[in-house]
């Protein structure tokens, strides 16, 4: 996963505007055992530009894995609303 980061990375300065390369960056991290670092990454993009389904889904994912069940259901709640018939989001949320 390592390579694949520093990969990513570069791909993530080529393509500011993509949020792809973040997304699939936080999700080697969680799988690493970093997931405090790919919530730290995910809070840090949100913050850095709008609020989008894609990057608050993946911040909810990796939430529980690190084990941060309320940062999760707040993401979720976020998402239920804007996206009411996704089940995906109203399972996450349950």
């Amino acid at each position: 996963y390592e390579a694949a980061e520093k990969l990513l990375e570069r791909a993530r300065v080529l393509m500011p505007g993509n949020p792809n390369p973040l997304l699939l960056i936080a999700d080697a991290k969680a799988r690493r055992g970093k997931a405090d670092e790919a919530v730290a990454l995910l809070e840090q993009a949100r913050k850095a530009g709008e609020r989008d389904a894609a990057t608050s889904a993946a911040l909810a994912n990796v939430a529980i894995r690190a084990g941060r069940p309320k940062l999760a259901v707040e993401e979720y709640s976020w998402l239920v609303n804007q996206r009411p018939n996704e089940l995906e989001y109203r399972l996450g949320l349950a």
